[in-house]
């Protein structure tokens, strides 16, 4: 066989393979575009944290994982309220970070807790539903525990707290 005749089985052949995955992606993002905030929540990995209380007990916490890009975009935003009720998110930043926090679109009232990076508890900041919001929280954190609000406090979690890394 001649050059000539395979050079235009390699072009289709390429083509071909390029197209298959163009098809492939546009499929991937058309199915997880369609996921909901609140599906994305419930399908986020489930762990167990340690947190010892300022009682000094400690305790496990069962918490969704949402150290992950769309945890960290997404929160509770736009989370169905029998889904925030039920759920504690937890996420742990890359770096210790300062920077603000964007809670909207939340549709059950939650608590978010901050914790510095050796797990020390550093505060409490309450936001209600369908609020819009910005906030800092003073100093450095490297890791947030959000839930229903009022959960953090009944689980023990505050003044004294911390994080068993």
């Amino acid at each position: 066989m001649d050059e000539k005749a395979k050079t235009p089985k390699k072009k289709t052949l390429i083509i071909g393979a390029a197209g298959v995955l163009v098809v492939a992606v546009i499929l991937i993002l058309v199915f997880r575009g369609t996921s909901s905030p609140t599906q994305i929540v419930r399908d986020l990995p489930e762990e167990t944290l340690r947190v010892r209380t300022a009682a000094g007990d400690t305790r496990e916490l069962t918490v969704k994982d949402a150290s992950l890009f769309e945890g960290k975009q997404s929160g509770f935003t736009g989370v169905d309220p029998e889904v925030v009720e039920s759920t504690v998110l937890f996420v742990a930043t890359q770096f210790s970070a300062t920077s603000e926090i964007t809670v909207s679109d939340i549709e059950a009232s939650i608590d978010i807790a901050f914790f510095t990076d050796t797990g020390e508890f550093m505060e409490i900041r309450r936001f209600p539903a369908g609020v819009e919001s910005r906030y800092r929280p003073d100093g450095r954190y490297k890791y947030i525990l959000e839930a229903r609000a009022g959960f953090l406090a009944e689980f023990g979690i505050g003044p004294g707290s911390s994080l068993e890394l």
